[in-house]
């Protein structure tokens, strides 16, 4: 969640501001992965639920 929010401010406000600021390597690659762990996160979060054979509600975690 922290990764999340830290990617809602940092990316609109570096290109706001300073839009050299992706053209340091180090930066780049931090956001590309904090942009994957997203999106991973996401897909996670698609995949966890279930039936519950005994009721037939999908459950949700």
């Amino acid at each position: 969640m922290a990764v999340a929010c830290i990617n809602c401010f940092v990316t609109p406000y570096g290109i706001s501001f300073y839009p050299n600021h992706f053209e340091n390597a180090i930066i780049l690659m931090l956001i590309i992965i904090i942009d994957i762990l997203f999106r991973i996160d996401i897909f996670v979060s698609f995949q966890t639920s279930f039936i519950q054979p005994e009721t037939g509600i999908e459950v949700f975690h």
